[in-house]
């Protein structure tokens, strides 16, 4: 919320997936610039329609070395 008063707007923020439709709706009918705050699990993955096969490749490997530093703590 306080990078979008920095930035001379306001902020939005859904906390559970039945905020999400009202805080949607709600950004467009700010005064200047909003931005969406919306909380996801920490696992959870992106949605992309389409992946280039060099994003998936390196979306792969990026996961893997999080499961590697979640077992080794290093």
């Amino acid at each position: 919320m306080a990078l979008a008063r920095a930035s001379g707007g306001v902020g939005f923020r859904a906390e559970s997936p039945g905020e999400l439709r009202d805080t949607i709706d709600k950004a467009p009918k700010a005064n200047g610039p909003a931005i969406v705050d919306c909380m996801v699990a920490a696992d959870e993955l992106p949605n992309v329609p389409h992946l280039a096969l060099e994003t998936t490749g390196n979306f792969v490997k990026a996961k893997t070395k999080e499961a590697i530093l979640a077992v080794t703590g290093a």
